[in-house]
């Protein structure tokens, strides 16, 4: 499988490449975006970094070099562990992430793993020190509260995983293009909405997504995240917040 979408913040990306390879781009509109490193620099928050991080955090998959006997042969990629989550763990290669360094900066604590009958994977994470001190706490792309000391990070099912979420990430203007202005109550962080709380109306317009791409012979995973200033004694699925939807094929 190849991830070839992501939804996330109201917005439709598309991913380029095949296979294993973490050879390709992310696009919006028909304009290459340019990573992780160079958005954070310019100030680009489009919540794809949060929505790949989350994945990569919350896989057992990697994707490794393969012994190639032709001298001057392009290298062959081969994915080890799961290959349902290797698409967004090459997608996350794509965009500029290094896995292994990501699941370093993030030490994982917990794990609740993926079931038939919970059709979702749960990881706890504790988050990096601040760079400097009273600097901002940041997840890819966002800012989290500066008592978070802790994420957990989920990826699934969307109907599994939605029916988990309490609120999920949009940009600023993404109730305009889908109707659902009057749909929920925005969060602001830092002056930015960030966050809209998940009702029947974002429910529904989200899974309707999710059969629309179904029809497509697209496979879709939900991702969500939720933060914690404290390690939780019990790992509860509920009022987690919802990143985005990966697509493959």
């Amino acid at each position: 499988m190849t991830a070839l979408k992501i939804f996330t913040g109201g917005r439709s990306y598309d991913i380029t490449g095949k296979g294993y390879s973490p050879e390709g781009h992310v696009f919006l509109d028909n304009k290459k975006l340019t990573g992780v490193k160079a958005a954070a620099a310019a100030g680009v928050d489009p919540y794809v970094s949060t929505t790949l991080l989350t994945a990569i955090l919350c896989s057992n998959t990697t994707i490794t070099k393969a012994p190639n006997s032709k001298a001057d042969a392009k290298p062959e990629w081969q994915s080890v562990g799961n290959a349902s989550e290797a698409p967004v763990v090459v997608a996350a290669m794509k965009w500029g992430y290094d896995p292994t360094t990501e699941l370093e900066n993030y030490p994982r604590i917990d794990e609740v793993p993926f079931s038939s009958s919970r059709k979702l994977m749960l990881t706890i994470h504790k988050l990096p020190e601040p760079a400097a001190p009273h600097a901002p706490r940041k997840f890819g792309s966002i800012e989290l509260p500066p008592d978070t000391r802790y994420i957990a990070c989920v990826k699934g099912a969307p109907n599994y995983v939605l029916k988990t979420c309490s609120s999920v990430l949009v940009a600023s203007d993404w109730e305009l293009r889908s109707g659902a202005a009057a749909a929920g109550e925005a969060q602001v962080l830092n002056g930015k909405p960030i966050a809209r709380r998940t009702d029947a109306v974002i429910s529904n317009s989200i899974q309707e997504m999710v059969d629309d791409y179904s029809e497509m012979a697209l496979r879709c995973l939900a991702v969500a995240y939720k933060p914690f200033t404290h390690l939780p004694v019990r790992l509860v699925l509920c009022s987690l917040r919802v990143c985005g939807l990966c697509l493959c094929l």
